[in-house]
């Protein structure tokens, strides 16, 4: 589950997403600044351990 607000607030209006394993989510402009992330989830109860990944990639502006 990956979550995306808006650029006010962590509050509403905001969408949660089921991302599968493989999917990527690209934002840029104004959107970047969207509270984004993941809720909180409830323990798992069967032996498979949650796992997530992050990468974060950004443009810097400088050159070389």
């Amino acid at each position: 589950m990956f979550r995306i607000g808006n650029t006010e607030n962590r509050g509403r209006p905001y969408a949660d997403l089921v991302l599968d394993s493989g999917d990527l989510v690209v934002f840029g402009r104004e959107n970047r600044l969207a509270h984004h992330g993941v809720p909180r989830m409830p323990p798992r109860t069967s032996a498979c351990p949650r796992v997530a990944s992050n990468i974060t990639l950004r443009v810097s502006g400088l050159q070389d």
